[in-house]
């Protein structure tokens, strides 16, 4: 059995199969709470224990929760990267890197990424001071912070050192 609802909302129409509903004490049938997920540009509609296309979201219970806490996701990490660029095109994007050591500090890393982020949006290098979760990395070298940004400085008009 299909039904059509309409997500108010979202002023859009969404499809709704025999799994997508309960039975409720009265015996009548009401729809499980589907939430649409904002945090990319698929805006997923899903039910609950529902991932999103991204993979990296969840609907628990009506709520959107995020399952890949403290986790690298290449995918979520695109979809960032795709929705920046259509970003820069209409306003005023800046990008801040947060170099922690052993983690981001490579040169080879920054240089990617100022070739990625082109002359015109303004790039924040800034240090990392060891804090509430990470408490097990080192600050950051002060020197390390200024070489990543002259290194930057190559490919960017504008770059920016912080937390030094």
């Amino acid at each position: 059995m299909k039904r059509n609802l309409w997500n108010w909302k979202d002023l859009k129409w969404y499809v709704m199969n025999k799994n997508d509903l309960q039975i409720s004490a009265s015996g009548s049938e009401r729809p499980y709470a589907r939430t649409v997920c904002k945090t990319c540009m698929h805006h997923c509609n899903l039910a609950p224990g529902q991932s999103g296309i991204c993979g990296a979201r969840k609907n628990e219970n009506g709520t959107i929760v995020c399952v890949n806490y403290g986790k690298i996701t290449a995918l979520a990490l695109d979809l960032v990267l795709a929705l920046i660029r259509r970003a820069a095109q209409t306003c005023h994007v800046e990008f801040t890197t947060l170099i922690v050591p052993g983690e981001n500090d490579d040169p080879a890393q920054m240089e990617e990424l100022a070739k990625w982020a082109g002359p015109d949006i303004p790039l924040h290098v800034t240090r990392f001071f060891p804090r509430y979760h990470m408490t097990e990395k080192d600050a950051t070298d002060v020197q390390q912070v200024y070489r990543l940004a002259n290194l930057a400085g190559k490919y960017v008009k504008h770059v920016f050192v912080g937390n030094c």
